[in-house]
């Protein structure tokens, strides 16, 4: 009984990684779309017309704060499943 048990959490152990992987690489394509809008965003705000205009320029702040708290959510989720693989790996 015991090579049945052990064969079957290899298989979940494998699952559980290979969701990790693809939920890592979904992170990362997120994060590389998002990093483009900060800069572009934070480019718009150089502008001169933007700099003058108070409105325009709190709406661009408040869009940068929004995502940037949404880049360091996937960061810190990234993180978490970076760790979860390599501790899987290491007990593999």
């Amino acid at each position: 009984a015991a090579p049945a048990v052990s064969h079957q959490h290899s298989r979940e152990r494998r699952r559980a990684a290979e969701r990790n992987a693809r939920e890592i690489a979904k992170l990362e394509a997120a994060i590389a779309v998002q990093e483009q809008e900060l800069a572009e965003l934070e480019r718009r705000m150089t502008e001169p017309d933007a700099y003058r205009d108070g409105s325009r320029m709190r709406a661009l702040e408040g869009e940068r704060s929004t995502l940037r708290a949404s880049l360091e959510a996937h960061y810190e989720r990234w993180s978490a499943l970076s760790e979860e693989s390599a501790e899987g790996e290491a007990s593999a």
